[in-house]
């Protein structure tokens, strides 16, 4: 009898965690969507800000990390995004477009070899929704490193995905 009074004791506590984890999850999510907002409507640093409080939320939560990552990205501060973009995988290593957009921190780096891993590594994941891009993406970094046949073949793998793709044509 003292194990079931015990138990019903817990058993509000567990609960209680489980709707705060909830409750913490919906906040970090309503971060996310009012700085993909923002950043849509081009206060970037509002969105940053919203990006960031997300990830200090819930920072077991790749999706925010390569948001932030890809912010970062997009103004130039490229080891910011990297580290990132890192996160993302590190938290799930099968996180094709943080795979992809790290490839593209490296590239905005000129770490060419590197940009050829993290896209190839996209490349790799079962799911991905844009490959074409990464195909792209891949062929610029052989073109940098004066490696043609592989450059070649990595815009034609682009063009049988989207042929309307014209940087691939070039």
């Amino acid at each position: 009898m003292l194990v079931l009074v015990c138990a019903l004791f817990l058993l509000p506590a567990c609960a209680t965690t489980s709707a705060d984890d909830e409750i913490r999850k919906l906040e970090a999510r309503a971060s996310y969507e009012a700085g993909v907002k923002n950043i849509a409507e081009g206060r970037i640093s509002f969105g940053l800000a919203a990006l960031r409080q997300a990830v200090e939320i819930e920072p077991g939560n790749a999706l925010y990390h390569n948001a932030v990552g890809a912010v970062m990205l997009n103004i130039g501060r490229y080891p910011e995004a990297q580290a990132e973009f890192l996160k993302a995988i590190e938290l799930d290593p099968t996180y094709a477009d943080a795979y992809h957009n790290l490839g593209s921190a490296y590239a905005e780096q000129a770490k060419w070899e590197e940009a050829i891993g993290a896209y190839r590594k996209a490349l790799a994941q079962t799911i991905y929704a844009r490959p074409e891009t990464t195909y792209n993406n891949l062929g610029y970094a052989y073109w940098a490193l004066d490696r043609r046949k592989e450059a070649a073949a990595a815009f034609r793998a682009a063009l049988q995905l989207e042929p309307k793709r014209g940087a691939s044509h070039f």
